[in-house]
């Protein structure tokens, strides 16, 4: 009786260990359209964490998958996709050109 109840602790210790890293491994994959997103309009971790109002070592956590990236993060990183480099009172101010949202971006 002694051996099963090891065996079965064994077996449940590794279940937990193997979900534990099953998480983590998803967390990464789920992130990973942050860094193809900033990577494509050219933009270090360090900008594209000042652009979003962040510190540099969330941009890292939230890529790394340590971290869940918030909504405001995703909705501020969909607007830059969409060419919106500015919203006030008069709506959205946007560009006609992903490639000058950067350039405009880098500027600020």
């Amino acid at each position: 009786m002694q051996l099963l109840r090891l065996i079965y602790a064994g077996l449940l210790k590794k279940a937990i260990v193997a979900s534990f890293w099953a998480k983590i491994l998803a967390n990464k994959n789920k992130n990973s359209w942050l860094r193809q997103w900033r990577k494509s309009l050219g933009l270090t971790q360090k900008r594209a964490a000042a652009l979003l109002g962040l510190k540099h070592r969330m941009i890292q956590n939230y890529e790394s998958g340590t971290h869940e990236v918030p909504r405001y993060v995703r909705l501020s990183c969909y607007a830059i996709g969409q060419c919106v480099v500015d919203f006030d009172a008069n709506g959205p101010t946007k560009s006609d050109d992903l490639a000058k949202v950067a350039d405009i971006l880098r500027d600020k």
